[in-house]
């Protein structure tokens, strides 16, 4: 898996270049480590590319959010500095969750989840990236996401709710080599 997230891009231009829609994941797999049901959180990776790509290739950037998710499972930050290290090394998520009856990933919590679509953020003309339009268009999203879930945190339990939207661009963060 060496060129796995350069594969992964070539099949992602691939797709775009044959009029495709493409979905991405900007949190990856530093998301699903650090999930956490009390706090709503949207993780960016530092490269920022799902942008990258959005402006080499003039496409939109549809955000979404899916407000409910989280709360299916019980997660627990026990192990987490070796399962961040474990991730960072072999590009696998270990996340540590229960559901109901504290059974591990096979019966969720019984919630409901709303996926929630925002306004377009556009890129204009596709052109190659540069770092400040990169970032640009970063706050645009970023933006848009915490308007988006402002209009719709009532769909959440009131005490997650009350926390607010994360939203982290992990350049910020350090400089571990987690994807």
């Amino acid at each position: 898996m060496a060129d796995g997230v350069a594969e992964e891009i070539c099949a992602v231009q691939a797709l775009i270049e044959a009029g495709r829609s493409v979905t991405l994941n900007p949190g990856g797999i530093y998301e699903q480590v650090m999930t956490d049901e009390a706090q709503e959180a949207a993780y960016c990776q530092r490269g920022l590319g799902f942008i990258r790509l959005a402006i080499k290739h003039g496409l939109p950037i549809l955000p979404t959010y899916s407000f409910g998710e989280n709360q299916m499972f019980r997660c627990y930050k026990f192990g987490l500095q070796a399962r961040l290290a474990f991730a960072a090394k072999f590009w696998v998520a270990l996340p540590l969750f229960t559901g109901r009856w504290g059974l591990p990933w096979l019966v969720p919590h019984a919630n409901h989840v709303v996926f929630v679509t925002g306004k377009p953020v556009e890129v204009g003309e596709a052109r190659e990236p540069e770092e400040k339009e990169v970032l640009a268009v970063f706050e645009l999203w970023k933006r848009e996401m915490e308007r988006m879930f402002e209009a719709n945190k009532h769909l959440l339990p009131p005490e997650v709710a009350k926390n607010g939207l994360l939203v982290v661009h992990r350049a910020a963060l350090s400089k571990s080599k987690l994807p």
